[in-house]
């Protein structure tokens, strides 16, 4: 027996794809371009945050370069205000120190100063003094009165003491070049 192909002239209807097929396909091609959209996307806000950080970054710094350059503009006048309160005191400083160099040269040799007392606001001094007789009292008295640093002074107080010693006081008012700094 021999078997007749039969032609049909009816098409026969497709093998439908089951439907979880086709909404898989789906899912996963808008799954594919939200990703690409989302890459994309990301991409640019990274690079405008980037640029965005460097801007500030870059503020920041100009903002920390001007707190240290005002501080430390406030930092170098506070700076020259103290060393012009301090030069200001080395020129007004009066060197005490210049008045015993001072008391050496109008001294005379014989004539012991036991005491003195300086008073650098008046360009003033008090001396205790002794000698051994009137003879170097008055050859000192001499020595004061052709000093050209001495204004003036005052010879008080004379009196013998039990050696046979003289005792006398001198106050004496000088020159402010004295005790002035150099």
């Amino acid at each position: 027996m021999v078997q007749e192909k039969t032609f049909s002239i009816m098409p026969k209807p497709k093998a439908r794809k089951p439907f979880w097929q086709n909404f898989l396909f789906v899912f996963l091609l808008v799954l594919l371009c939200a990703g690409i959209g989302g890459y994309i996307f990301l991409s640019m806000r990274i690079s405008s945050l980037q640029k965005s950080n460097r801007e500030l970054d870059a503020a920041a710094k100009a903002v920390q370069k001007q707190i240290k350059t005002s501080g430390l503009e406030r930092e170098i006048s506070e700076i020259a205000r103290i060393t012009g309160d301090f030069q200001t005191i080395f020129a007004n400083h009066k060197f005490a120190s210049n008045f015993l160099g001072f008391l050496r040269t109008i001294c005379h040799k014989k004539v012991q100063i036991e005491k003195v007392e300086l008073n650098a606001r008046d360009f003033s001094a008090s001396m205790a003094c002794q000698t051994e007789n009137l003879r170097y009292l008055g050859e000192q008295v001499l020595i004061l009165n052709n000093n050209q640093q001495i204004k003036g002074f005052e010879v008080s107080g004379v009196s013998v003491n039990e050696k046979g010693g003289v005792n006398f006081y001198v106050s004496l008012s000088f020159d402010p070049q004295v005790i002035a700094s150099k």
